[in-house]
């Protein structure tokens, strides 16, 4: 029972461990391994770097509970991780490392410039469901990371999200389609079939959905 990663997966860990890149995009549909890439990776870091703090964002603190904290136990338990607990605001390691779990739901009149993030300060940090988050939200964030314990790990922020015509299209996915990708900004595109060790009938349940935006 241990953790088996993808090429694609893998492709993405070497950006996220690599000196040069800083934001990682990693986009797939559901089957692509982005939550357990970003549990991973952040469990990996946790477990490494004493006293460091990571964040999880998304557009709600509420499915990022429901979500990612269920994949972190199935990932943890594979990678024989244990020496974390679950608390309030997020996950804490024994080691003093903190993993604080992001509301980046867009508040136009209460917090239109994300103005709540603006004191945070972090080593490192993951936006999942990248797609249904507002950009300016990206944008601070990027001012966040780099300004924690970042004497052995360079700072880097790593986007999942699902196909869609947003900040997320124009910042990962075009660059890379044209050819021109920054060096510092690097793009992953996982499908389903990209990954061996989906059951063999979920592939199947796929193509016979009927709602072609969905499929």
């Amino acid at each position: 029972n241990m953790l088996l990663l993808t090429n694609k997966q893998i492709q993405a860990v070497e950006y996220l461990i690599d000196k040069t890149t800083d934001y990682i995009g990693y986009c797939g549909s559901a089957g692509g391994g982005k939550s357990v890439l970003g549990c991973f990776w952040l469990m990996i870091l946790g477990r490494e770097l004493k006293g460091a703090k990571f964040f999880i964002g998304r557009d709600s603190i509420k499915d990022t509970r429901a979500s990612v904290l269920k994949t972190w136990v199935e990932v943890a338990n594979k990678v024989r991780v244990t020496a974390y607990k679950f608390t309030d605001t997020g996950i804490l390691f024994d080691n003093g490392s903190e993993i604080e779990l992001l509301d980046l739901t867009y508040y136009p009149y209460k917090d239109p410039m994300f103005d709540r993030l603006g004191s945070k300060e972090y080593t490192a940090g993951w936006i999942e469901e990248a797609q249904q988050v507002h950009p300016l939200a990206f944008e601070v964030l990027k001012t966040r990371v780099g300004r924690w314990k970042n004497e052995k790990a360079k700072s880097k922020i790593l986007c999942t999200f699902n196909p869609r015509k947003c900040w997320v299209d124009d910042t990962f996915y075009r660059p890379f389609k044209n050819g021109a990708e920054n060096p510092t900004t690097r793009f992953v595109y996982a499908l389903p079939t990209d990954n061996p060790y989906l059951p063999a009938d979920y592939i199947k349940r796929l193509h016979e959905l009927k709602d072609e935006a969905t499929k």
